[in-house]
């Protein structure tokens, strides 16, 4: 078997290519993953392969990188819900940014006109002991630090919907075994946010 950059090695594979997920444009293997088709057809894949576990009655959806919940709500509400049970929990909230006047001039700017959302915020929260002991297991985790709490609502229908990393894609994406037990800590986190958050 010849070397990982081996042309056969970077071939799509036919399921993939059969799928939609790559190009049969000029350049070979040419990603559209960026294209609204491209993201249909990959979400499509994952469903089908079964990989994200949605819960209807809690609104919860949660793949191998992405855990989030979707509520019907004030969001200001949600917000403080959220916040509230982070330092319950502690893991404080250290900074929180609002893109929604931001982006809304940036839009601007750019000729884009309105952003797709009614609110954006973005909290960053951290417990100093949990980042110590992670980054003496692993120095890469600081690419996971602070830990944030995506919380944004949609311009059509009112749902607030809480998003994060899936604590489990830590480990994964690192190839390291021993940042499990800090993956479970901080996923007990996430699972009492998300249970606190309930109207």
């Amino acid at each position: 078997m010849g070397p990982m950059t081996d042309k056969h090695h970077l071939a799509p594979r036919p399921w993939i290519r059969k799928a939609g997920l790559v190009s049969r444009g000029r350049k070979r293997g040419k990603a559209f993953f960026a294209t609204p088709a491209g993201v249909s057809a990959l979400l499509a894949v994952v469903l089908a392969l079964g990989v994200f576990v949605p819960s209807a009655e809690s609104g919860e959806v949660r793949g191998p990188y992405l855990w989030q919940k979707t509520v019907q709500g004030d969001f200001g509400t949600v917000v403080e819900m959220a916040r509230d049970a982070l330092s319950i929990a502690n893991f404080p909230v250290n900074n929180v940014r609002d893109y929604r006047e931001s982006l809304s001039r940036r839009f601007e700017q750019i000729g884009e006109g309105t952003p797709p959302f009614a609110h954006y915020r973005i909290l960053d929260f951290c417990n100093v002991q949990f980042a110590a002991r992670n980054l003496k297991t692993d120095l890469r985790m600081g690419i996971f630090k602070p830990c944030k709490l995506v919380i944004y609502q949609a311009l059509e229908g009112g749902e607030v919907t809480l998003m994060t990393v899936n604590p489990d894609f830590m480990p994964t994406i690192l190839g390291n075994p021993a940042l499990i037990p800090a993956a479970k800590e901080l996923e007990a986190v996430i699972r009492e946010v998300f249970d606190s958050v309930d109207f």
